[in-house]
């Protein structure tokens, strides 16, 4: 679904000269901070709720139009590296128990952003993106049927913001964001983790108009 409803705002507003003439591409770096709660449910079923933390730096490229007065839309995508990861939690393992943490490693994905310009300078928008992160868990001791202490997946999701945009000139901008992610649930070593984060955002925008 959310590869169609790019596909078709890209022909609605790529299809005329008149849309093409309010393109204007650009380039990004954000700074921020992940917090995410996290659920591990080991091989005995038993669950441990635990918080992930860390920082990130993404970068990210796109094209804004905003020929219809204030109305604004964006296409955005985007590739970070992440430090986000729990603390060391004692799961139970086949056999015995042992300590496990679980981190994220990096991520990316593409972002549709609807938006609302006020006086040509501010913008307020959303985003709805489709996100794949990577995860990785470690574990003390090996489990039974493994090679490595670690295991890894890369993980689908589905993100929802809201930010706040201001232009310094022609140029320039700056932005503040906070996103909600939801990722779909994934096993790692037989124990399976749901994860749910907010993000914390600052960054710059280069504009090529």
């Amino acid at each position: 679904m959310f590869k169609k409803i790019m596909l078709a705002s890209v022909i609605m507003f790529g299809s005329t000269g008149v849309f093409a003439d309010m393109l204007i591409p650009y380039v990004g770096a954000d700074l921020g901070l992940d917090y995410g709660r996290w659920v591990i449910k080991d091989v005995t079923s038993s669950r441990t709720n635990t918080t992930a933390k860390g920082v990130f730096g993404d970068l990210f490229v796109g094209a804004g139009w905003s020929a219809a007065g204030p109305l604004y839309l964006g296409l955005e995508a985007f590739g970070a590296e992440t430090a986000t990861r729990t603390p060391t939690r004692q799961i139970n393992t086949n056999p015995g128990t042992t300590g496990a943490v679980v981190r994220m490693r990096y991520t990316y994905g593409a972002s549709l952003l609807p938006g609302y310009k006020f006086a040509n300078a501010t913008l307020v928008f959303l985003r709805l993106s489709g996100i794949r992160s990577r995860f990785e868990m470690h574990q003390g001791v090996i489990p039974a049927g493994y090679a490595s202490k670690w295991d890894k997946a890369n993980v689908t999701g589905g993100q929802l913001g809201l930010g706040l945009q201001t232009d310094l000139n022609n140029n320039w901008a700056v932005r503040g964001e906070y996103d909600y992610t939801a990722y779909r649930t994934v096993t790692l070593f037989g124990t399976k983790l749901t994860a749910r984060d907010n993000q914390f955002k600052a960054g710059v925008i280069y504009n090529f108009c």
